[in-house]
């Protein structure tokens, strides 16, 4: 017989601790403190995999722990044997199979069994949430732009460098690009966000190996060589950056490259400090602006300049641009693609002058086919009278002659076809069969790299009238094009994704509400009499745990997977939108032999394949999907009703297990109908005076004393019907009415403990509920806190009852809430733990000074064990954190003794009083011992 290290089993100790948490642990283990033993239990897919002991848990731990983690390990493992009642850290462990690690979140809370010391924990993986952390620190690192190290990022890391690294000699190298602003001017600054890039790309080429590079503003850039050997070597490499940056093609092969303008200072003996290094270097920069740029410069002392050192990071940038008269056709070419805003307008224009200008036979713009690799069509042209229109004509290569041809053109950016003599080899597109041609430009439209096409430039001359300045001219017209179509193209394509993100969800890819009721409508008005519409609401149930759990990245792919499924897998679908969150709204047809029933279980049935869908694309399992179902005949339809009682359907499609389908019945139409008639009766119920309040007793059973109450809210209509809790709040809920209905609450009780303060009489603590509604809104704790100040109520009297639900709705709003109470003076219950969702991290994460079990636990007089070992570890793990805990529901004097026992000696239950009227609660006050006549 295995040895046990606790008074329980280890499946009694591991299904507790995964009862009570809710959430899905990879391991849980529970560790003798005095032995060091522990017994591990593994989980698969929710189910519990593996069982084991370990004789030595620490030594176990240790010796898979990652060495950059050991440190953190150690003080942890020191901390469990100073006996720290609640622990939680992040530790790397290498798997059992020794292949790699995974992080792990262990979280550990002690307890006590026959006198020994108990550490029930978890341990989770996370590697997924550390490296969204881990990218997101990178990113906030990086300039957007070029992925470099920001401004800040960049002075921090060279300044850090040098205090580590104080006898290490360096290079600080800044500089800019010169004349940048001409080319955010006449190209736009989508092409200087390209250079840029292109310019960021090149540096790390050059420099990430041993240096610190970084983009500090607009087109300045800063690198810091961390040692060198000599003067000559920076040199080498300035010479070398400026190399690479001048190679970015603009389009143009003769005119406007890239240069640079380049500052060096050198650690340590123009500085000591990165402020120091930064000046001297920018003053060498400014020297070499006011020598014409496109070179560097090592500060020394000559170059000292009392406005350059007061102005520090400022750069002195002067962009000039030269005007002739008459205009150029290259500054012609600029101004008219610049400024038009139709770019197409704008390159039939310019074809129209360069023809006339060199007399040219026809100008063809071929641009890179979409549709069809290595063919291009041509776009645009402009020829002489009597020439045949080559407009939409297609030019197909072969991948080899591509290569060859692009081989060719990088080499010059053109080629010049002879057509004077035969055997002069041929373009092989047609033109060489046109009469009266002597020759043709063959420009190539190049950017960053790439080839967008080319440009034909068909002359009756023979090659030996064109001159270098023509061709020259020429290509950097050509180069300008390719900027301008690409940048055309890509607003093109803007524009249809707009156009697109206009009438689809961005996220899921479906209808946007709005065009989802004009095709619903449009479905709905061509239905034949023998189909029926069903209108379907779906949702996934528990979706804002999965967020809290997996993140929203991975609640995002749920439901763009849950989107997938019904655009493309439902049957007779109609049409679909996101109303918002996971909620999917469909309308789908059936023949209207189906009857309701059998296509409420279709729906159903399809739920659950929905779930196995994204089961597989998303590896996330135990989702389930509700449905809600409206069903009408087509000549009475009324789509907002559907679309109502199809989301009324949902919300009440609760199955004890699985995915859940419900049709929209007249009961549940009764009910929202009765719904709404209370939320209109509101105002004049409080009015008169409709609503009133009972005292349920709070005691402490161990001394017979009387230490609270709590308030109900009860509600006698004017017709003396009583509309019994659980029928009008969930009705006040569903619009927040119940926010002015708690606030009323509030001011009865305040008001009755405010009569009795002012009478002399005692007083005793009362809790009151809180709606989830006010969570909603941020202004609850301030009206709440006004309402105590003006009835003068002493904070140690007022208790407020919350339900972990609300955190999870609410997680910001709550928690800040929480504080701002407690620091208030308030103290603040976790109500009804134990009930539906209820986890550990509730009692860890919230700063709660009481936790109230749900009645459930008591629903038998006699309690069970296994009701009786979960109520143990719920009181002993309360107590480990230094929260009280009452119990609720307590009937039976057998509940009572084992409560007192197990060491939960607050109570309320109708053992002691039922709810009862303040006049009533007044003779409980004045006289606690009727509270206690039924015990034995």
């Amino acid at each position: 017989m295995e040895k046990r290290v606790s008074n329980f089993t280890a499946e009694q100790e591991n299904s507790v601790l995964r009862l009570i948490s809710g959430v899905n642990f990879d391991y849980t283990f529970l560790l003798d403190v005095e032995s060091g033993k522990a017994y591990v239990t593994r989980y698969a897919d929710c189910k519990i995999a593996e069982q084991y002991f370990v004789d030595d848990f620490v030594d176990y731990i240790v010796s898979r722990v990652h060495p950059d983690d050991y440190s953190q390990l150690e003080k942890e493992v020191k901390k469990m044997s100073q006996l720290v009642p609640s622990m939680g850290f992040e530790v790397r462990l290498k798997e059992v199979n020794g292949r790699r690690y995974r992080w792990h979140l262990v979280k550990l809370h002690i307890t006590e069994t026959g006198g020994k010391a108990y550490y029930a924990g978890s341990s989770s993986y996370i590697d997924s949430r550390k490296k969204n952390e881990s990218e997101l620190t990178i990113k906030a690192r990086q300039d957007q732009l070029t992925g470099l190290l920001n401004k800040v990022v960049t002075q921090e890391s060279i300044a850090g460098y040098i205090r580590k690294n104080p006898n290490t000699e360096g290079a600080l190298i800044v500089f800019d690009i010169d004349n940048f602003k001409n080319y955010n001017d006449f190209m736009g600054h989508l092409f200087g966000d390209e250079v840029l890039k292109d310019v960021a790309t090149r540096m790390r080429r050059l420099f990430a190996k041993d240096s610190i590079i970084g983009r500090i503003g607009g087109d300045e850039f800063l690198v810091y060589v961390k040692e060198y050997s000599d003067v000559t070597e920076i040199v080498k490499r300035l010479n070398e950056l400026r190399a690479e940056i001048s190679d970015i093609s603009l389009g143009q092969k003769s005119h406007y490259r890239i240069s640079l303008s380049i500052g060096v200072s050198l650690y340590p003996d123009m500085g000591t400090d990165f402020d120091t290094l930064f000046k001297a270097a920018d003053m060498a920069l400014y020297s070499i602006k006011n020598r014409g740029k496109n070179s560097y410069a090592f500060y020394t002392d000559e170059l000292y300049n009392e406005e350059s050192a007061r102005h520090g990071e400022e750069r002195l940038q002067k962009a000039t641009v030269e005007h002739t008269t008459p205009i150029s056709l290259t500054d012609f070419a600029f101004k008219i693609l610049h400024e038009s805003q139709n770019v197409s307008a704008a390159t039939n224009l310019l074809l129209y002058k360069i023809r006339n200008e060199y007399d040219f036979e026809a100008i063809h713009i071929y641009e890179l086919s979409n549709e069809k690799a290595y063919s291009t069509e041509v776009t645009y042209e402009i020829h002489k009278e009597g020439r045949e229109s080559w407009l939409g004509k297609r030019v197909d290569f072969s991948r080899t002659n591509l290569k060859e041809h692009s081989e060719t053109m990088k080499k010059e950016g053109y080629i010049l076809y002879d057509f004077t003599e035969e055997e002069k080899p041929h373009p092989g597109n047609g033109i060489e069969e046109w009469e009266g041609i002597g020759s043709m430009l063959h420009a190539d439209m190049g950017l960053f790299s790439q080839t967008r096409g080319c440009i034909d430039f068909i002359s009756a001359k023979p090659p030996a009238s064109w001159s270098k300045q023509q061709i020259d001219e020429l290509l950097s017209i050509s180069n300008l094009l390719a900027v301008c179509l690409y940048y055309t193209d890509k607003v093109t394509k803007a524009e249809k994704a707009v156009s697109r993100y206009e009438e689809f969800d961005y996220l899921t890819g479906l209808l946007k509400e709005e065009n989802f009721i004009e095709a619903a409508q449009k479905a709905i008005a061509e239905t034949e009499d023998d189909i029926k519409i069903a209108v379907v609401c779906s949702d996934i149930r528990n979706f804002k745990y999965i967020n809290e759990t997996f993140g929203y990245t991975t609640g995002d792919r749920v439901i763009r997977a849950m989107a997938e499924y019904i655009g493309s897998r439902e049957r007779d679908m109609c049409c679909a939108t996101r109303l918002r969150g996971d909620h999917i709204l469909r309308v789908q047809k059936f023949p209207a032999s189906v009857s309701d029933e059998n296509i409420g279980r279709l729906i159903e049935d399809s739920c659950e394949k929905m779930t196995d869908y994204i089961a597989k694309k998303t590896g996330i399992n135990n989702i389930f999907i509700r449905a809600g179902v409206y069903i009408a005949p087509a000549e009475d339809y009324d789509l907002d009703g559907a679309i109502s009682n199809s989301n009324t359907a949902r919300k009440n499609a609760i199955g004890s297990t699985g995915s859940h389908c419900q049709i929209f019945d007249r009961d549940l139409f009764e009910t929202k109908r009765r719904y709404r008639s209370y939320r209109q009766s509101l105002d004049k119920a409080l009015t008169n005076k409709e609503f009133y309040v009972l005292m349920q007793p709070e005691v402490s059973s161990t001394d017979h004393k009387l230490v609270g109450a709590e308030a109900l809210i009860r509600w006698r209509m004017e017709d003396g019907t009583e509309v019994t809790p659980d029928e009008f709040i969930p009705a006040f809920e569903t619009d927040g009415s119940m926010i002015k209905l708690d606030f009323y609450t509030y001011e009865l009780v305040m008001t009755y403990l405010r009569s009795r303060i002012e009478a002399g009489k005692r007083i005793v603590p009362i809790s009151l509920n809180v709606s989830k509604s006010h969570f909603l809104t941020r202004d609850f704790v301030l009206k709440f806190k006004e309402l105590v100040r003006r009835y003068d109520i002493p904070t140690e009297y007022l208790k407020l009852e919350i339900t972990e639900s609300m955190r999870i709705d609410n997680q910001q709003n709550f928690t800040e809430a929480v504080e701002e109470l407690r620091d208030f003076g308030i103290s603040v219950s976790l109500d009804d733990f134990g009930k539906g969702y209820s986890t550990l991290s509730a009692l860890n994460d919230l700063n709660v000074d009481l936790l109230k079990i749900d009645r459930a636990f008591m629903k038998d007089t006699t309690l069970k064990e296994s009701d009786k070992t979960i109520l143990r570890f719920i009181i002993d793990m309360a107590r480990s954190l230094r929260i009280k805990v009452l119990c609720q529901g307590v009937e039976s004097d057998d509940q009572r003794s084992f409560l007192n026992e197990a060491g939960c000696g607050l109570q309320q239950g109708f053992l002691y009083s039922k709810p009862v009227s303040l006049a009533s609660f007044n003779e409980v006050i004045d006289n606690e011992d009727i509270l206690f006549q039924k015990i034995s």
